[in-house]
Order: C-alpha cells, then structure tokens, then sequence
C-alpha cells in the first residue's frame, strides 16, 4: 500500500529535482551526439546503427521528463472521470507516456540495428518479437493500467535478451574475442548500477527510504548513463565491421619495388595488364618511402576518388591494401598480416631468387584474416 503522496514535496524536492532535470538531458543530448554522427557518416553506404543509438537515448530522455512532470508536478488523488479505464491519474498517464515513449525507442533501436545484422535468429526477428510485447502491453493498458507490470518484465527480459546477443555479435566480428569479457562486464556493471538505482526511485521504495533514496538513486542511474554512453561512444560502426567486403586487393612488395605476393578478394574478372599492375604497385612503393621518411616503419593511407590505398611499411616488405572505403579494421589487420608475413619469411626474403611460388602459402593466412 502506498503511503508517500505526490507531487513530491520537502527540504530535499530541490536537489532530486535537479539532479533528475540533469539526467534527462544528459539522456536527450547523447540523443543528439548520435543523430550527428548518423549525418555526417562518409561511406558510401549510410548505416542506422547510430540512429538507433540517438532513439534509445532519446527513449530513456523522454522517460525522465515524464517521471519529473508526474512526480513533482502532478498529484495521484485526482481522476479523470472520462476515461474508461480504471484508474485515470494524472500522474499514472503521464507516467505510461514516458514508458510507452521509451519502448517505442527501444522497439527503433532493435530495428535499425537488425536493418544491418541478424543477431541470433533470423533479421527482424527480435524487432517482430518487441512488437507483439508492445501491442500487448498497450492491450493490457487499457484493460488495466495496473497489469501492465507482467508485459514491462517480458519487455525488458526481450531487451536484454537482444542487447547481450547484439554485443557478443560486435565482439565476434570485429575478432577481439579477448575483449569480449571486458565490454560484456562493463555494460554488466553500468546496466546493474542503472537497474540498482532505479529500483531506489520507484513508487514503492519512497515508502522504505524517503527522498534521500529516490537522491541516491538518481545519482547511481546519473552515473550508470555517462558509463553507458562512453560504452555506447566506443563501439565500432557497422561501416567498421564490415571492412572484409570493402577490401578489393593485398600486394606484399620488397623493399626495391617487386611484387612477393598478390591476393585478389573480388570476383570480377581482370582486365588490366599485368604491366600495369607492376608498374602501378612500383608507383605506389615510391609514394610509401616518401610517406615513411625512406624506409622508415609506418601506416599510411591514400583516397583517390572511390578508392583507398593502405599501406604498412616494415623490416623488410610493405603491405598495400586496395579497398572501397577507408578503414582502421584494414589497418591493424594489415599491419598484423605483414607482420606475420615478414616473420615467416624472413629466411626466405633474405635469399629470394625471384619465384614467387615460396610464398603462394601466404594465401591462406590472407584468407584467415581478410575474408573470414
């Protein structure tokens, strides 16, 4: 039975008010930092991962402003006489406004990222899924407000399902499987101090703690959204993870300019002379001495029109990667091809005789690291 009434009032109404207003502006402008980066991403192809990201955020911030108007702003004794459901406060309606603006942010966040990837099942699954909960919940809802508890449990209980899923998915793909414990501890640990604090600001705990828990609550789910934001910052774009398809060529050259190894990851068939080709990586052996203060050991990149040359210079060969879009992913994972390469065969490029063949085994590695 509940005991405290609102609107909420007291010596410390002041500060839960304001760190609260706090809370759900730091939600909408992490909001906004994703809605940015959605526009002013410069592939090719536009991904709505961040997008998604923009209406999560834009969900919880929508959630916050209703808990502030309700709780402080509108009273729980006064019905609306007009609605047909059993209770009509005003404090309840604006309450289910901010769960519902939060689920259907949620229910977006799902769609946009399955848009890109599947994640466990089949694409679209858990966005087919999350919408049944929702209908159902809004079903329940008019019925009766109060037995919406049961469909908000399996919502969440989807939710997490799908972010857990979605996180071991990125971890997989971007093949940092020694990672994968730290970034599932971490967003762990943010979503428990949010969950933690959340239960501090519920109807039910006012009664148990008063204002001082609804304050530290506030401050536990204040400082469980900056984690989640850095967390959220630092994953990698789909654009990122999908580099293996961007990449179109892999020349290994020695250090006078010759070509020890060439992989094409592309199906279509070659039409330029191999003439061509000799002299275009010798032009391109040049532009990296030149680019690593001669000889010198480093990572470039070159755009030219739809294409990006990127290249690592080492001991003893350079690695040049032909590619649609530029990307750190081909990079480190060119670096770490070379580097393999070079320490492999080392003994035979230091007494290379001019066959090629030595190295045609490299072309397994190439296809462990750049296609798989």
């Amino acid at each position: 039975m509940m005991f405290y009434t609102f609107p909420i009032s007291g010596p410390l109404r002041f500060p839960a008010l304001v760190l609260e207003w706090i809370l759900a502006f730091i939600c909408f402008e992490v909001g906004v930092v994703f809605l940015v980066k959605y526009r002013r991403q410069q592939v090719s192809k536009r991904y709505k991962q961040e997008l998604g990201h923009a209406t999560l955020f834009f969900g919880f911030s929508a959630l916050w402003f209703s808990f502030i108007v309700s709780d402080y702003y509108l009273s729980d004794t006064i019905t609306f006489p007009f609605l047909i459901w059993q209770h009509g406060a005003p404090r309840d309606l604006a309450t289910s406004v901010g769960y519902f603006s939060l689920m259907i942010g949620t229910f977006l966040f799902i769609t946009f990222i399955e848009q890109h990837q599947a994640v466990i099942f089949k694409r679209f699954t858990f966005t087919i899924i999350f919408g049944g909960l929702i209908a159902l919940y809004i079903y329940i809802f008019f019925l009766d407000i109060e037995g919406t508890t049961y469909a908000n449990l399996s919502l969440v209980a989807a939710f997490a399902v799908f972010f857990l899923a979605f996180l071991v998915d990125l971890s997989k793909r971007m093949k940092t499987r020694r990672d994968v414990a730290s970034t599932l501890s971490r967003f762990l640990a943010s979503f428990l101090l949010l969950a933690g604090g959340y239960l501090l600001t519920i109807d039910a705990m006012l009664d148990v703690t008063g204002l001082v828990g609804r304050v530290v609550g506030s401050i536990m789910q204040l400082a469980a959204f900056i984690g989640i934001t850095i967390l959220f910052l630092r994953l990698p774009s789909f654009s990122m993870l999908d580099w293996h398809k961007q990449i179109e060529d892999l020349y290994v050259i020695d250090k006078s300019g010759v070509c020890l190894f060439q992989k094409s990851f592309t199906s279509k068939p070659k039409v330029v002379d191999d003439n061509l080709v000799s002299s275009a990586i010798s032009s391109v052996n040049l532009i990296l001495k030149e680019m690593t203060a001669a000889e010198e050991q480093g990572q470039s990149t070159i755009k030219r029109g739809d294409k990006t040359i990127t290249m690592f210079s080492s001991e003893l060969v350079n690695g040049v990667v032909i590619s649609k879009e530029e990307n750190y992913l081909i990079s480190y994972n060119l670096k770490n091809f070379i580097q393999t390469f070079e320490a492999i065969y080392r003994g035979v490029i230091a007494t290379w005789n001019g066959d090629t063949k030595a190295f045609e085994p490299a072309a397994a590695m190439a296809d462990k690291i750049f296609s798989s």
